[in-house]
């Protein structure tokens, strides 16, 4: 293996997370869904990731754990921390990568959030009550605010309305940051960047896995590849991945609805 493939599965390796989108990958857990416990979290399993459901604790500062028995903790769900009215501080691990609908709405004393450095998804309402939150930092490259967060739109209200920081340092007032330009959003799966990941994608991935193995690419995409073309987080960008897309392609063409991060990571028939 030559020394940027070292390096891409280096990177990749610590991706082992979903990387979907909450509004189109639904983790919330269903009534016939089974829930574990692990110390005061409620969590669900699905396809070996786990998704916190709840949590008991009353304390004032709470950290979600990387992994609860050895399976990496990704998502936190619908209303996870919802009127936690003391919780004063939340630390999440680097791998969660959606944050869906309300997770923390009416923490009332919560001041600050710290994005992790994979969340790709921050959902509507999340710190819909969150009345004295005024900083929110985004610590990675990837993360999309969905409408209803920075704003009270979509019937949202108390949305967060004070400061962003990109990386700690640069700081923007929340209405222009929902305003300006979007952060770029990477599709798992969609090479080309038009929002539809089909055949062409394959032969995307395949063309960049033949890049790689000449070793004439550069760190910008070798960021990207890491986000849409390892489509199974092994480490690795190859024809495994191609043939993972094909094979959605294939199903989608017969009639399969949902989306690729879906198919992925959420449904269980794949």
């Amino acid at each position: 293996m030559n020394r940027l493939m070292k390096k891409v599965a280096s990177a990749a390796a610590s991706l082992t997370m979903l990387a979907s989108c909450a509004a189109v990958c639904p983790l919330s857990a269903s009534a016939a869904e089974t829930t574990y416990t692990y110390g005061a979290f409620t969590y669900v399993v699905r396809n070996n990731l786990v998704g916190i459901v709840s949590c008991s604790s009353t304390a004032a500062q709470i950290t979600v754990p990387e992994k609860i028995n050895g399976k990496y903790v990704t998502c936190i769900l619908t209303g996870a921390f919802k009127n936690r009215t003391n919780l004063k501080k939340i630390n999440l691990p680097k791998y969660i990568t959606n944050i869906e609908p309300f997770a923390f709405q009416n923490c009332s004393d919560l001041t600050e959030f710290d994005v992790p450095f994979y969340t790709t998804t921050v959902a509507p309402g999340v710190f819909a009550g969150c009345t004295k939150l005024n900083k929110i930092v985004i610590n990675g490259p990837y993360t999309m605010f969905v409408n209803g967060t920075f704003t009270n739109q979509n019937g949202y209200t108390n949305a967060f309305n004070g400061y962003v920081y990109i990386d700690k340092y640069n700081m923007y007032p929340a209405p222009s940051f929902a305003s300006a330009a979007q952060r770029r959003y990477y599709l798992l799966g969609d090479a080309n960047f038009d929002n539809v990941v089909d055949a062409v994608d394959a032969s995307q991935i395949l063309s960049m896995y033949s890049t790689l193995s000449t070793g004439n690419v550069t760190d910008q995409q070798l960021s990207e590849g890491k986000v849409y073309a390892d489509v199974n987080r092994d480490g690795y960008i190859n024809s495994i991945d191609a043939s993972l897309v094909l094979s959605y392609y294939a199903k989608a063409g017969a009639g399969y609805q949902y989306p690729f991060e879906y198919y992925m990571y959420c449904d269980n028939q794949r």
